[in-house]
């Protein structure tokens, strides 16, 4: 297994818990996952990125899509990640400026 997607709904909310490596093979599963839990318009939506080991430019393009997605319907995507493994592509990529990043869920209000 190169990926795990699960997800979780809330009253409000949906938990999209990723793990394993996002790279090409994975992308396209997250990117179904992601933009049917956005479909519906102000949608609350948080990827829980804690999980992945491996983040390529494939599942940043996912991600970015996404949030395109949500912007355009008038919804959120959050993302928790505090991992070195996927904070330091966003850093580089400078999208930690575009996404809203939270250390862990409970931190989410």
């Amino acid at each position: 297994m190169r990926i795990a997607v699960d997800t979780d709904t809330y009253p409000g909310r949906s938990v999209v818990t990723v793990t394993g490596e996002l790279d090409m093979l994975g992308a396209p599963r997250l990117r179904q996952i992601l933009l049917g839990c956005l479909s519906e318009p102000g949608a609350d939506v948080v990827a829980d990125l804690d999980g992945i080991t491996f983040l390529a430019s494939t599942g940043l393009g996912v991600l970015v899509e996404a949030g395109q997605h949500a912007t355009a319907r008038g919804s959120k995507l959050r993302l928790v990640c505090s991992t070195r493994a996927v904070r330091r592509p966003l850093e580089l990529t400078g999208l930690n400026q575009v996404f809203e990043i939270h250390p862990d869920l409970t931190s989410l209000t």
